[in-house]
Order: C-alpha cells, then structure tokens, then sequence
C-alpha cells in the first residue's frame, strides 16, 4: 500500500513570489538532469526560498523519472539554504523521536518488515502496519509525496544483532559509537507524526548486503 498523496494537498501551503516560467526546461529527465537545474537554482542568491522551492517543485512536476527524487513541499520547512546548495530543514532534535525512546537490543520485538522513502543509503525506516504504509504525514517527512521514492524489505531480525556485532569487531569507522534507535515520529513540518520509526547504524545497502533487509 502506498501513502496517499492528495492528503498533502492543503499541508505547509506556501505564497509563492512569481517566477519566470521560461527558466524552465520542457522536461527533465531524471534526478541527474533535475539536480543539475536545483543547483544553479539554489546557488542564485537574487531568489527568494519561496521561489528557489517553486522553481524546484515545478521542475520536478516535469520531471520523467522521479525514482527515489525528494523535494520540498514548502519553504517555511526550511530552516536555510547551505553554501553547498544543500536545503537545511528544520529537523526535530533527538533525531526526530518523542523522548522515551529506546536501544535496540536483545528482547527487542524487531519489525517483520520495514521501508523507507529516499534512496538506500539513508538509515531511517519505518515498520509496515498491517493497514499499509505509513503516510508522509504520518512519517513527519517535509518533501511532496512521491511513490517511486518508496522501498519496503522484509527484515531478518533472527540475525540482526550477530551481524551488525560482527560488523563492529571490524571495527569500521564510527561503527562503534553507533546506537540504533526505536520510537515514534513526532509531529513536524505541519505534519500529524505517530509513525513507528526506527534509526539503524548500517544504511539499507550496507543491510542489503549482508543479509539483513532482503
């Protein structure tokens, strides 16, 4: 089941300024060809937020293949545009969970299935209710809706914790330090939040690759 996007429809409007429709290509054709056209937009300092957001979210409108493409759904999400044309949004601290959330560990009732909206290299998940995925709204995501971002794996929680302790006798890079996460999505970005979200300290490749999320 994926989320519904017209339930997005009135979430976080913005005013836009007016912008010129003819900086705008016809098409665009994927997130390479999209990201391209966002950076000489981001980098334009002449542009108002609100009109370096609507030129991004007109351009992605246009755009043919939208795999795993997130976008922003309003400028007052954001919290500043980075010097590397990067958006800053205006995260929840904690790493977005309501306080009282706890390690994973041994006892932890592990989801069956999990899944994500953005490519497999992020880290954040949610568990699949039995009623469907949870929406964006739900997830407390700040970016418009857009099924072909969404990825759903069953989970291998009878191995988890051996794999990811052998994965730390490596001793990787910060492997160490890392605490995986459980709790709940709070309200944000004019979002209803309550999704059950979960922080992991391996990405959904580096999962996929050993077996974890297949």
């Amino acid at each position: 089941m994926q989320p519904n996007a017209p339930e997005l429809e009135n979430a976080g409007e913005t005013v836009y300024d007016e912008i010129d429709e003819s900086l705008l290509a016809p098409g665009y054709e994927n997130w390479t060809d999209l990201n391209r056209f966002m950076q000489t937009v981001l980098e334009n300092p002449e542009l108002s937020v609100e009109q370096r957001v609507q030129y991004i979210q007109q351009a992605y409108e246009r755009t043919k293949d939208k795999t795993d493409i997130l976008v922003p759904r309003s400028a007052a999400d954001i919290k500043e545009i980075l010097e590397n044309g990067k958006f800053e949004f205006d995260w929840p601290d904690e790493l977005g969970f309501n306080p009282g959330y706890t390690a994973i560990g041994e006892g932890t009732a592990l989801p069956a299935q999990m899944d994500r909206y953005g490519h497999a290299g992020g880290n954040n998940f949610c568990s699949i209710p039995e009623a469907g995925a949870y929406t964006f709204l739900q997830r407390s995501l700040p970016y418009l809706e857009n099924s072909a971002a969404y990825h759903a794996w069953s989970f291998n929680g009878d191995t988890y914790l051996a794999k990811i302790e052998a994965v730390r006798q490596q001793d990787w890079n910060g492997l160490n330090g890392l605490l995986a996460s459980e709790g709940l999505a709070p309200v944000a970005f004019g979002s209803d939040g309550g999704a059950d979200q979960w922080t992991m300290p391996l990405s959904a490749w580096q999962m996929e690759k050993l077996g974890i999320l297949y």
